[in-house]
């Protein structure tokens, strides 16, 4: 499946954001993705999800390229992704290397700033996929285990994240883990 990068549709403003809410995929990229962006620019993204119960999870197209940064410290031209519940930034990205990994917020909202100052443009620029995530914590054997649904038209995707590890005097479990998430992903 081929995903394409549509207008930027962010708010050239620091002062403002372009609030997006999320329901399905999308993308929100830099200007002339995948050219050199213009100069002197400041746009702001909020994500929302639809529902207050999901995250939102952001995949980095593989073409990315900014501005090198400078001592290893991104200060020139660069994209933020921020989460709005705390303040804490995720992670600021610039430089042609390999593409970020994917984030997921802490909550039903993600903040994308990308900053481009008034030298040396690059190319290709960014374009970041989104969607939403439905979480779901489970308790098992007194410990806590997060389970990660991602939402992609009719399809889901499942993934499990443990806090702690996984500790059995059965291992390996009886049943293998099939019988396990059919209990847990029953309806």
């Amino acid at each position: 499946m081929e995903l394409h990068c549509g207008p930027p549709r962010g708010v050239q403003d620091p002062q403002h954001e372009r609030i997006i809410t999320v329901s399905a995929n999308g993308t929100i990229h830099s200007p002339r993705f995948p050219h050199a962006y213009p100069r002197n620019m400041v746009l702001v993204w909020r994500l929302v999800a639809v529902e207050e119960n999901m995250w939102i999870q952001l995949t980095f197209d593989e073409r990315f390229g900014l501005e090198d940064p400078e001592d290893d410290i991104c200060k020139y031209d660069f994209v933020e992704v921020e989460e709005p519940s705390d303040g804490s930034v995720l992670g600021r990205w610039c430089g042609s290397g390999a593409a970020p990994g994917k984030q997921i917020s802490k909550g039903n909202q993600i903040r994308i700033r990308f900053v481009s100052d008034e030298y040396f443009p690059s190319e290709p620029g960014f374009c970041i996929h989104y969607g939403v995530v439905l979480p779901m914590v489970l308790a098992f054997d007194g410990s806590s285990y997060d389970l990660s649904l991602l939402y992609s038209g009719t399809n889901a995707t499942c993934s499990v994240e443990t806090i702690l590890g996984i500790s059995s005097q059965l291992w390996p479990w009886a049943g293998g883990l099939r019988s396990f998430y059919a209990k847990v992903l029953r309806p």
